[in-house]
């Protein structure tokens, strides 16, 4: 049977293929997706830097370690999705008019343009062995694989793959534990990390002696700090935010550092709103969806009453 991998040019797909070639795993090639933004004009719809590096130094060395690499494109190109008239629609008003430009997260140009070549080549060669390149921290894409999947690291130098139903002990988590990654209890020390630790970005500018030696700097603009967010700390270990929201559950714990970390951030949202060195309005809204806070209106109502006659005769 055939094996290919799919090469992305990221740092797993890439990591994949040398871990092949460590262990002396056999590959009928490497399948690589370009999406192109124009085919006429033969433009790459890719980073600049990132499809340079593929051609330029990517490409040759993975041939050199044996593995021939294919690269595959769609038919279609960024320019006619864009130019792409609507047929059908929920909207009536919509048919007829241009798709426009692609709306991020609505996957048209990963779909179309990614995947398609991809799912075309493998139905062109058959039945085969697919290899994909997935971090270890990735727990939500290693639940997303099929039984019949393997690992490279689980019979070190064999030239085959392990089959079973799992992704080996360290790479595989079950389908029915509900915490898709194991709880360490540093994790309250590392949320709280998180949190304090931030610094602002100084850019300064430099002086330089007519040898070429540093002179001196001195600071022209101060970028406020990123603000920390429980979804950036959940990306740094590999988890989502869910599986933060299933520990503060099940572990004291981590509850108090999670109480803890969103006091602060409440904190640097009014210290750095009330300087102005974060948005006003953004800060507001965050102060208000994402920590209880809201605006005190004062308003003074007066009441009129209006006594009749009658009312007056009967009080005397």
């Amino acid at each position: 049977m055939k094996r290919y991998l799919s090469w992305s040019g990221g740092k797993d797909s890439s990591a994949s293929i040398v871990l092949c070639h460590e262990k002396g795993i056999p590959l009928d090639g490497v399948v690589f997706s370009e999406v192109m933004f124009s085919h006429e004009r033969h433009i790459s719809g890719e980073n600049p830097e990132h499809i340079r590096w593929v051609y330029e130094t990517a490409i040759p060395t993975i041939e050199k370690m044996g593995y021939p690499v294919k690269v595959v494109r769609d038919k279609e190109d960024y320019l006619s999705l864009f130019h792409h008239r609507i047929t059908k629609s929920e909207i009536p008003e919509r048919i007829g008019k241009k798709t426009g430009w692609l709306i991020g997260g609505m996957c048209l140009a990963n779909d179309r343009l990614k995947m398609r070549p991809l799912r075309e080549f493998f139905k062109s060669v058959g039945e085969c062995e697919q290899v994909l390149g997935i971090a270890r921290n990735e727990p939500e894409r290693l639940l997303r694989l099929k039984k019949n999947c393997w690992s490279i690291l689980d019979k070190p130098n064999s030239g085959q793959f392990k089959k079973g139903n799992k992704i080996g002990e360290e790479t595989r988590f079950k389908k029915g534990h509900n915490v898709p990654c194991k709880f360490k209890e540093e994790y309250c020390d590392e949320l709280i990390k998180f949190f304090t630790t931030i610094e602002p970005q100084v850019i300064y500018e430099e002086f330089y002696f007519p040898d070429g030696s540093l002179k001196g700097k001195r600071p022209v603009q101060v970028i406020p700090p990123k603000l920390p967010t429980f979804e950036g700390f959940a990306w740094s270990i590999g988890v989502s935010v869910g599986t933060l929201e299933n520990w503060r559950k099940e572990y004291p714990h981590f509850d108090t550092a999670y109480a803890r970390a969103l006091e602060r951030q409440r904190e640097i949202l009014l210290v750095f709103g009330t300087n102005k060195q974060y948005d006003g309005n953004f800060s507001k809204f965050l102060l208000t969806n994402n920590h209880g806070m809201a605006e005190q209106v004062k308003s003074d109502v007066t009441y009129k009453f209006t006594l009749s006659d009658e009312i007056d005769e009967e009080s005397n």
